[in-house]
């Protein structure tokens, strides 16, 4: 039988439709060398993964088709519903046309057995929403399954709708969509933005069990670890302040920031939008976007238990069970749970940590989904360090270049961190395909410091002696409430179909700090070190915090200008209020409304596979710095321009990118004079970061999934001075996996590489002398096997060569060394 494949033509509204069948060329998933060759040719590229849905095969099709069709042997596994497709086109002959947007987010389940072609379709569009209908004796259409198609498939479009982009069981390194940029669900090449997405398979193959982990291994971020309990990321030379989790924003600085260390094995994916992203997130700097997306219930049963050891005694046991909770399929249900005790190459330093997620959707009526769930994490620490933990100098200004184990916490030194989020949403999808959603989120958090210890200044190399010691002991509480409401779908408008989304969002942050009396600790001879526990801090001795309110509207609209060009564009407006409090006693407050951060980008499609685009967007950061007169400042605000070509091949399994990028900061205080004991400011322009970046992610070989990202950055201030040095200038993130063919398909080897430039900050040494960290490039191995379709293991080595550096040069005062090398070992189960 001839090799079959994919053609694509244009319809009226420039959307792809895909035809499998004879005369098509070679399908996707078959990878050949020179495929390979120019996949790897693009200027390394962005993000894909397939998602989990469903659907049924109804009346619509010619019934002699349907009936006189012979039995096939299949054997396709589970895989991108396009994929599972064209294998099965090219099995049996049959044509089949289809949309690319049908297909967005579906993942076939596997085919394995007799079937005739309708019960082959059957089995691939089971639960996606999606129709087949037979328009000839050799010839079938999938779509959207219509109101005529009764009610039962209506109720699945509205799960399709809510699971588009989930990437778990795809086994693929990219996403079909995504929704963080624009609101909108958009495959990344309709995108114009810089997005990656990291997928839940590349967060398995490689172990990825904490954010901050995450987000060490994504382009164009660097993540700074100033705390064993703390992490700091920054994107395009700015700081990433905000995080969102199923798109409710939070803060991701301060002492709460717990969601940057949270526990992967409650997500899907985790979403990076590069650049000004102020559209969704509200208040921010002209970094990154965050958002952390969590796994939802499916509706046929699956489940997963992962156990774990490794070096520092470290031990993990996950679990993972999902399905339907009734025999209908109308109620579904699932529980992930996890607990990770480890020690740590870091002296005294040790954490337990406990994971608990559950949340459980029902069909309340034909288009209408309801979802409650709950969020609970735990971590218990012991020798915490708060500030970094390795002297960096010594008093006459040489690198001190202690061990890694080193560092200037106490085995008696802990904080523990508690957080819990009860969240529910409800979806309702309307016979004209419009979508309503209303989203309301609960959290609550503690952190109970008992004996923190920030050390500074610089040691004497001969007696030990030269730091100072400031104990700290504190709990904090916090407080976010957020509630959201969102409405999208098509229109019509001058003969062509285009698509709006409106949006409303509040949340207020409440936090509330308790100090407590701080004993007197003598470092004395660091050498010594540590000194003997102080005993119980004090009293309570003072208390404070403060509440931020944050509430606005947006918009965002794609207009379908002719069938190759595409228009963005939308606007959200923002207010935005802080109070805080001593004692109980309101004291400074400041506010904000009608802040505006307009949206544009407009992309157009050079040939079916390519797209290049341009965007603009805003962001705003308040601060509260007043005037010489008084007044409050103007918020900061961050502009980003972008240009970009986006590529998406392979029927999606495979997708580009290469953007130069220009960031441009304004409204910057900057101090004035003293009025007073207090600090005045004045406004003046900031920083402008410009660059470009480059992604390839996907399957680029048959078994070859890669995630690779390249970003070359450079910052000047206003006198054109490098600044931001102290983030690295380039950097290189590198993954990759691969099943090897036919007899050895039970073996999987895979690697990953992170590189970054010299970073430097600036006058941290005892005479002005700079902290520098040179290039380095840190190696990962894994290796899998599967013992069987349920039982796989796999070894991850990190850091194979053992690379000595400082992750990140002086935050505060110290340094913060990486990880030495090495080894987890674990053991996977499905059923």
């Amino acid at each position: 039988m001839a090799m079959r494949g994919r053609h694509n033509v244009k319809d009226s509204n420039s959307r792809s439709v895909v035809r499998t069948g004879a005369g098509a060329v070679t399908p996707p998933g078959k990878r050949n060398s020179l495929a390979a060759a120019i996949a790897l040719a693009i200027p390394l590229a962005v993000a894909t993964a397939g998602a989990a849905v469903a659907g049924d095969l109804t009346n619509g099709e010619t019934q002699a088709a349907a009936q006189s069709q012979p039995a096939y042997l299949f054997d396709i596994p589970a895989r991108p519903l396009p994929q599972a497709i064209t294998e099965l086109s090219a099995m049996t002959g049959i044509q089949v046309l289809y949309t690319e947007q049908s297909t967005f987010g579906h993942t076939a389940p596997a085919l394995q057995g007799s079937f005739t072609i309708r019960g082959a379709l059957q089995r691939l569009l089971a639960g996606s929403g999606l129709v087949a209908r037979f328009t000839g004796d050799n010839s079938v259409t999938i779509e959207l399954a219509s109101e005529d198609d009764g009610q039962f498939l209506e109720t699945l479009l509205i799960k399709g709708a809510s699971m588009a982009a989930a990437t778990e069981s795809t086994g693929s390194y990219t996403p079909r969509s995504s929704g963080s940029a624009a609101g909108l669900q958009l495959s990344l090449r309709e995108t114009p933005q810089s997005v990656t997405v990291v997928t839940r398979q590349q967060i398995d193959d490689f172990s990825l069990e904490t954010v901050d982990q995450v987000l060490a291994n994504t382009p164009g971020i660097s993540v700074n670890r100033a705390e064993t309990d703390r992490a700091f990321p920054t994107a395009r030379g700015f700081k990433v302040e905000n995080i969102s989790v199923d798109g409710v924003s939070s803060a991701a600085y301060g002492l709460m920031s717990a969601d940057l260390l949270s526990d992967t094995a409650i997500y899907d994916r985790v979403e990076v939008v590069r650049g000004a992203a102020g559209l969704l997130s509200g208040s921010a700097s002209p970094s990154a976007s965050i958002n952390l997306v969590r796994k939802r219930p499916t509706r046929d049963f699956q489940g997963q238990l992962v156990a774990s050891a490794g070096r520092w005694d470290a031990g993990r046991l996950q679990g993972d069970l999902s399905g339907s909770l009734v025999a209908s399929g109308s109620v579904r249900g699932r529980l992930v749970t996890a607990y990770d005790s480890r020690d740590s190459y870091i002296d005294y330093y040790s954490n337990d940590k406990t994971v608990a997620y559950g949340i459980v959707e029902a069909d309340l009526a034909p288009g209408t989904v309801l979802g409650i769930g709950i969020d609970y994490q735990a971590k218990d620490v012991e020798g915490t360090t708060y500030g970094e933990p390795v002297p960096f100098f010594f008093d006459d200004g040489t690198p001190t270049n202690f061990g890694r184990n080193v560092t200037t916490s106490a085995p008696w030194s802990t904080k523990d961190n508690r957080r819990t989020v009860v969240f529910a949403d409800l979806t309702h999808r309307f016979n004209s395909g419009w979508q309503l959603k209303l989203s309301a989120s609960d959290l609550n958090g503690e952190v109970e410091s008992d004996k923190l210890l920030y050390m500074s200044g610089h040691l004497n190399r001969q007696t030990g002696e030269g730091l100072s010691v400031s104990p700290n002991s504190f709990s904090s509480k916090r407080d976010l409430t957020s509630l959201s409401a969102t409405a999208d779908g098509q229109f019509g408008f001058l003969g062509r179909k285009h698509e709006l989304l409106v949006g409303w969002s509040k949340s207020r942050e409440t936090i509330a700090r308790t100090w407590y009396e701080d004993p007197a600790v003598d470092v004395g001879n660091f050498f010594d070190w540590p000194a003997p526990d102080p005993g119980r801090y004090g009293e309570a001795e003072s208390t404070g915090g403060w509440t931020t309110d944050q509430w606005g509207g947006f918009v965002n609209s794609r207009w379908s200008l002719v069938d190759d060009l595409t228009l963005l564009v939308g606007t959200r407006i923002s207010s935005y209020e802080y109070t805080k409090r001593d004692e109980g006693v309101e004291g400074a407050r400041y506010d904000h409304s009608g802040v505006s951060t307009p949206y544009a980008g407009l992309i157009y499609d050079v040939a079916d596979d390519w797209s290049v685009y341009t965007s603009y967007t805003e962001v705003f950061k308040p601060t509260g710095n007043r005037d010489r007169d008084g007044n409050v400042l103007k918020p900061e605000s961050g502009a980003n321009y972008e240009l970009g070509l986006k590529g998406e091949h392979f029927d999606g399994t495979v997708n580009s990118s290469f953007a130069v990028f220009r960031v441009e900061q304004s409204n910057v205080s900057e101090p004035d004079v003293r009025v007073g004991d207090e600090q005045r400011y004045k406004l003046v322009d900031g920083v402008t970061s410009r660059g470009f970046e480059a992604e390839l992610n996907g399957e680029i070989y048959t078994g070859l999934n890669l995630a690779a990202g390249y970003t070359y950055r450079t910052s000047e201030d206003v006198d054109g001075n490098k600044v931001m040095r102290s983030e690295p200038r380039q950097m290189l993130r590198l993954s990759s996996n691969y099943r090897l063919p036919d007899n050895w398909r039970a073996i999987t080897v895979g690697g990953a590489i992170r590189y970054q430039s010299e970073t430097i900050a600036e006058g941290k040494g005892p005479n002005g002398e700079n902290a520098r960290q040179g290039a380095y490039a840190i190696m990962d191995l894994r290796f899998g096997y599967d013992f069987s379709e349920s039982v796989s293991a796999g070894v991850n080595l990190n850091n194979v060569f053992d690379r000595k550096y400082y992750s990140s040069v002086p935050v505060y005062n110290h340094g913060y060394y990486g990880e030495p090398r090495n080894l987890t070992v674990s053991l996977r189960g499905r059923f």
